[in-house]
């Protein structure tokens, strides 16, 4: 595993659009968002409703994540569905080997 681009961590990398669209929050809601923590090779963030975690490595072919584990609180139906949907954008970015 090769280290993280300069800039990588310590970032809070904010969610602004998911699917080609923007994110249109609620007032009072918090957008989701990842930190990237390079010496344990780990993610976290919230996701909207619930608390994501998981793992990640950088290779010339760019970020890749590790599976993505949640906590599973309940919150309203579309921040539960936008929740999924970018559960589901980053299980695409998951590293398989």
């Amino acid at each position: 595993m090769s280290e993280p681009a300069v800039g990588l961590e310590g970032i809070q990398w904010t969610l602004v659009e998911l699917d080609g669209e923007a994110l249109a929050l609620t007032e009072g809601e918090s957008p989701p968002y990842l930190l990237l923590n390079a010496e344990e090779s780990r993610v976290s963030g919230p996701g909207g409703c619930n608390r994501l975690v998981g793992s990640f490595e950088v290779s010339e072919d760019g970020l890749r994540l590790g599976r993505i584990a949640a906590t599973r609180m309940a919150c309203p139906e579309a921040v539960m569905r936008r929740e999924d949907a970018f559960l589901r954008t980053l299980e695409a970015r998951r590293v398989t080997s």
